[in-house]
């Protein structure tokens, strides 16, 4: 069962059009990638906190994006998939599963933990999928799966729609 993780003022949004924190991660290509820079131009952004490598559970919902990644770049949304494991671990499995949207790797937790959900991943989510618009407003509240489920693409591409359609959202 997909589950929202926050009532009301609980994560790192109050609902009152706040944004979500900016980060900045490593990517598995060797480079760096900033949220507010990513999301600058686009519709969307969906990021996609993870445990990593290996998780099974993860890796279903990472093949269920890729398999949808077009379509969500056809709506201007892109993915970042924020793994909390090491670089080689998170490397090793954008390779295997053959990821083109920008895996990054936060084996700190410290974004993890701003945005509230490293206590989720520890626990009983193998996922956490926030949406946020261009000023990095989330479109909603963020979903959790645990083991043997996945966030279908179809369902984040139609907030990305209904968040398109609806820009003030949040605010």
């Amino acid at each position: 069962m997909l589950l929202p993780l926050f009532d009301n003022d609980d994560g790192p949004t109050n609902g009152d059009g706040q944004t979500v924190p900016d980060f900045v991660l490593p990517n598995v290509d060797g480079g760096n990638v900033q949220l507010s820079g990513l999301a600058e131009g686009r519709t969307a952004i969906v990021l996609v906190f993870h445990r990593g490598d290996s998780c099974s559970g993860c890796a279903a919902q990472l093949a269920e994006f890729q398999t949808g990644y077009a379509s969500l770049q056809s709506e201007g949304a892109d993915i970042l998939a924020i793994s909390l494991d090491s670089e080689e671990n998170t490397r090793r499995m954008a390779e295997r599963l053959g990821v083109t949207f920008p895996m990054l790797y936060d084996a700190s937790t410290t974004i993890a933990a701003e945005y509230g959900v490293r206590d989720f991943l520890a626990g009983s989510y193998t996922t956490v999928t926030w949406i946020v618009d261009d000023r990095m407003r989330p479109f909603g509240d963020p979903m959790g799966t645990t083991e043997g489920e996945v966030l279908p693409v179809e369902v984040v591409l139609q907030a990305v729609r209904q968040g398109n359609a609806t820009p003030t959202t949040r605010g």
